[in-house]
């Protein structure tokens, strides 16, 4: 009996348990309840709609011009706004033709293809030894099932996190060009991909800088074609960025995971507590706090770690996943369908400190593989994250070499 019950069986119920919650709330929900899948594609079908007759695609509320399209095909409000990019609305302006539910079957197509190629990739990085099956129960189902829930929504993301994954393959290969061109791709989807970058700054450092620079020109200059070719959609493009930072905007759709939300939130909770009112929400402060915060952050760890090399650890695998950590823990909002890639890569830290000899490490990599299978909560993914990040830098400066 005492055999049985081991600490890697323990992991394994809590994950055999959190998938059989998830996949009963999927039954209850989307199999005889009345959500649909894919809602999130109609904003992206519509976009491409309006687009194609000649008109703009960005607007909010009751200046939303693809409202009246997304309330037909997936039941969305005007609070569904389009807010992607212009060569993203090109793209879907070429399906405009095809009936919507044509659509989510060749969308249903491309979620398997991109499944499978995230899988793969995260795999052979982060998950070698691993079973193929555990692996992707893993994907699917920890941190309450981020990951199987981001592709029921049916956001653009996944493929965005596609490519970035297969530019993690490239930088992890040394193939530095490539990486950058991946990179590029998948920044024409949302802008802020583009932060991915920074990733190779930090594992390369000073070698990657001037592909870096290159890079952000050449994204600029991409850019730079609608400003000059299609002023006006190009100014609506800014307008819709512009609008995520609103009071509106946050008070719809939440402020996602990162320090920025952090800010915009915690002082209102904390001060709650005391019965003092302080309102939630964007604001410049927590824009500049953001800056300050990150800089310092990404600076400093280029510095200590890419330029000084005063990481001690002898596994480059740490130091790389380390680095995916560090970069999107300093993006100003991740959503909770664009934890992708920070799934296998929080996993693959933690089952590190897991079988490591040290035996507090060891029981601190448990502790947070419980969490990662067992808290449903999205809040967990930037705890974990921080914590871990805050013990790779102890353990880089503390005196005693600690083995992982």
């Amino acid at each position: 009996m005492k055999k049985f019950i081991t600490k890697e069986n323990l992991l394994h119920l809590v994950l055999f348990l959190s998938s059989i919650n998830i996949l009963i709330w999927f039954y209850k929900k989307y199999i005889i309840g009345s959500r649909e899948v894919f809602w999130d594609l109609a904003v992206n079908y519509c976009a491409g709609k309006i687009y194609s007759i000649g008109n703009t695609p960005y607007g909010f509320l009751a200046n939303n011009p693809i409202s009246k399209c997304i309330n037909e095909f997936a039941g969305l409000n005007e609070a569904f706004a389009y807010n992607y990019t212009i060569p993203l609305v090109k793209l879907f302006s070429l399906f405009s033709f095809i009936n919507f539910s044509e659509l989510k079957k060749i969308w249903f197509l491309i979620i398997c293809i991109c499944t499978f190629y995230i899988f793969k990739n995260t795999k052979i990085l982060f998950g070698q030894n691993k079973n193929n099956v555990l692996f992707l129960a893993i994907l699917f189902f920890s941190f309450g099932g981020v990951f199987f829930q981001s592709l029921l929504n049916g956001n653009i993301a996944i493929i965005g996190f596609t490519l970035i994954s297969f530019s993690l393959i490239s930088l992890y290969k040394n193939n530095i060009k490539n990486f950058a061109l991946f990179v590029l791709i998948a920044s024409l989807i949302k802008p802020h991909f583009f932060f991915y970058m920074l990733i190779a700054c930090i594992y390369k450092g000073k070698v990657f800088f001037k592909t870096f620079i290159l890079s952000s020109i050449i994204l600029l200059l991409i850019y730079s074609m609608d400003f000059f070719f299609n002023k006006e959609i190009f100014l609506d493009f800014l307008n819709s960025m512009k609008t995520m930072k609103s009071d509106l905007w946050f008070f719809s759709f939440g402020g996602g995971l990162g320090i920025i939300s952090i800010n915009e939130q915690l002082p209102t909770k904390f001060l709650s507590i005391l019965n003092i009112y302080f309102p939630s929400g964007p604001s410049m402060f927590s824009s500049l706090f953001w800056l300050f915060t990150t800089s310092i952050i990404l600076i400093g760890t280029m510095y200590l770690f890419s330029i000084k090399k005063y990481w001690v650890l002898s596994k480059k695998k740490i130091f790389f996943a380390f680095s995916i950590l560090i970069v999107t823990m300093c993006l100003p909002r991740v959503a909770f369908y664009e934890l992708y890639i920070i799934v296998p890569t929080i996993f693959y830290l933690s089952t590190k400190f897991y079988n490591s000899s040290n035996n507090f490490l060891s029981k601190l990599g448990f502790i947070f593989l419980l969490i990662m299978f067992g808290v449903h909560d999205i809040n967990a993914v930037f705890f974990l994250m921080s914590l871990i990040i805050f013990v790779l830098f102890f353990i880089n400066f503390k005196k005693s070499y600690i083995k992982i």
